[in-house]
C-alpha cells in the first residue's frame, strides 16, 4: 500500500483518515469546526441509540434532514417525543413529523420565533409537576 501523495483532502468531498481536513476557505467542503455528531439518546433508558457523523460545513437542520432519509433512521419512528436543541427548530419539518408519525417536539425557544397565539393549558398540582408555573399550547407564526 502506498501513502497518499497529498496531505490535503481531495476537492471531491471524499474524506479519509489519511488526509487532513479541507475547509471551504481552502477549496473543500469539510466543516471548519470539525466533525458534526448528531447523537440520539433514549432519555427513558439513558443510553445512546444512534449517532450520525458528518464533516461537511452544513447547518444542523440540514444534517438532520439528511439523517432522516437514511434507513433505519430513528426520525421515522412513530409517536416519539423529541427533545432537541433549538438549533434543530424547523417548523415545517416537525409539523410533518407530527402530521405523519404523531411525533412531537420539546425545545427551548429561539429569540426570533414569533408566537401567533397561545392557550393556557390546565395542569395538576402534584409531585410530577413540581416547579411548573405555566403550560401553554402555542401556534408559531411560521407554522400551524
Amino acid at each position: 500500500m502506498t501513502a497518499p501523495t497529498s496531505t490535503r483532502a481531495p476537492i471531491t468531498g471524499d474524506e479519509s483518515a489519511h488526509y487532513r481536513r479541507c475547509t471551504p476557505k481552502e477549496g473543500g467542503n469539510d466543516n471548519p469546526k470539525g466533525h458534526a455528531l448528531l447523537s440520539f439518546y433514549n432519555v427513558r433508558f439513558g443510553i445512546p441509540e444512534d449517532v450520525s457523523v458528518d464533516t461537511r460545513n452544513r447547518h444542523e437542520t440540514m444534517l438532520l434532514r439528511d439523517y432522516d432519509q437514511t434507513p433505519p433512521a430513528l426520525t421515522q419512528d412513530k409517536k416519539v417525543v423529541w427533545l432537541v436543541d433549538r438549533a434543530f427548530i424547523d417548523a415545517r419539518y416537525w409539523d410533518g413529523k407530527k402530521r405523519t408519525l404523531g411525533s412531537t417536539l420539546i425545545t427551548r425557544m429561539k429569540s426570533n420565533l414569533a408566537i401567533r397565539s397561545f392557550e393556557a393549558m390546565p395542569f395538576e398540582e402534584n409531585a410530577i409537576n413540581a416547579g411548573v408555573v405555566l403550560d401553554l399550547r402555542v401556534e408559531l407564526a411560521s407554522s400551524p
